[in-house]
């Protein structure tokens, strides 16, 4: 749950599943059922929890943890950040951010408070869920923050825990997007493993993401340490974007900008080389990828404010990478129906192979590059930033200022 948001490159994965035997009797329902009443068991709870994600040929691994005392106070432990819900309020920390902190009111619920903050249902924890909510929802989507939404529970047999070789109850579940096991202990109806393969919507079918997780539950009368919170000197914030530290972009290997030549959307090609003389700002991003989605419309707002102050200047442009498919009209209306859509007026181009990312060395996007007027690349921006136009915008200016 990194708050820079990037995807990597497209590549093809697989994911052995077990090959489980029918269980006699057992209903999905019951067995469902069993397990959503076992996540609200009185008493203390700590679950603790390992995932390894695999995508674009790129593995990451995190670690999760969830305290849950018998008042209805919580802890959660999650990648660079901790959330606190302690008498009636919410409690968010950053790691690295050291000066402050963000309290809410609890109000309809700590998921709810949550999705508030973050802006998104898949930010609340799958337990959470489980734990305080009288219907989780899709909480086997907010196992894979929202990768796997609406996923349905298809079967149910025998079959042995992948992580520890225990016989366990298996659910599987089925999406739109993908596929996957839930590995059950048959005696207490804990979750102990979920491994799933599955493909984010409108992406290509060979970005495939793979998923292992294994799931440690223990159920105790009270919390040892207690769930506490204290602020110290840090200050209260009103909001996570103020609380969230900058993404600091990134300096590129010195050097000249590699030339292309791209097909605009609407118009002739663009070939890098001709705009010499000129800042050119380059945002790689895709239909299907939702950290792209969510920049866009500050490159949009970066465009618009070089329009009007720098028009003969800097050249900004979009370029839409790893649409795959082989019919190149048909990429380019979808690309032309997204930009439609969303109202965008800035040129994008439009790479129908993979060259310009090899070129650039581009692993994940969004990515945003920045070309000075001699035509060598002054900074990269990788992932997706709230601050990104006021990045923008300081760098041209610091470029244009220096003559550059």
């Amino acid at each position: 749950m990194n708050f820079t948001m990037i995807w990597t490159a497209p590549a093809v994965m697989a994911l052995s599943l077990a090959a489980p035997q029918a269980v006699a009797g057992m209903e999905v329902d019951q067995v469902v059922a069993g397990v959503t009443k076992a996540y609200k068991a009185p008493g203390a709870m700590a679950i603790t929890s390992s995932m390894k994600i695999n995508f674009g040929g790129e593995e990451m691994e995190e670690g999760f943890g969830s305290r849950f005392d018998a008042k209805g106070n919580m802890e959660l432990d999650l990648p660079n950040l901790k959330v606190i819900a302690l008498d009636g309020y919410v409690y968010v920390t950053i790691e690295g951010v050291d000066a402050a902190f963000l309290k809410r009111p609890v109000g309809d619920g700590v998921a709810k408070t949550l999705t508030d903050i973050f802006g998104a249902p898949e930010v609340v924890p799958w337990d959470v869920a489980l734990r305080t909510q009288e219907d989780p929802g899709d909480w086997v989507g907010q196992m894979t923050y929202g990768l796997m939404q609406g996923a349905t529970f298809s079967s149910v047999s025998e079959g042995k825990n992948p992580t520890t070789g225990n016989p366990a109850t298996v659910l599987e579940v089925t999406s739109s997007s993908g596929s996957g096991n839930l590995y059950i202990d048959p005696d207490t109806m804990f979750v102990n493993a979920f491994n799933a393969s599955f493909t984010m919507p409108n992406a290509p079918a060979e970005m495939k993401t793979s998923m292992a997780m294994a799931v440690e539950t223990k159920i105790t009368k009270t919390l040892d340490p207690p769930i506490t919170f204290t602020p110290g000197d840090r200050k209260a914030a009103s909001s996570i974007e103020e609380l969230m530290p900058s993404q600091a972009p990134q300096p590129a290997a010195s050097g000249p900008a590699p030339d292309f030549t791209l097909p605009q959307l609407e118009g002739t090609d663009v070939t890098l080389s001709k705009l010499k003389g000129k800042i050119v700002v380059l945002d790689m991003w895709a239909t299907w990828c939702p950290p792209c989605k969510k920049g866009l419309p500050l490159v949009q707002k970066f465009a618009d404010w070089v329009e009007a102050n720098h028009p003969g200047e800097i050249s900004v442009y979009a370029v839409n990478v790893w649409e795959r498919g082989d019919d190149k009209s048909a990429i380019a209306e979808k690309v032309q129906a997204f930009w439609e859509k969303n109202k965008y007026t800035m040129p994008t181009l439009i790479s129908y192979d993979d060259k310009i990312t090899n070129d650039y060395k581009v692993g994940g996007i969004p990515v945003t590059v920045m070309i000075d007027a001699e035509g060598n690349i002054a900074v990269t921006h990788s992932g997706y930033s709230p601050n990104l136009f006021e990045e923008l915008k300081e760098e041209a200016e610091k470029l244009l200022g220096s003559g550059s």
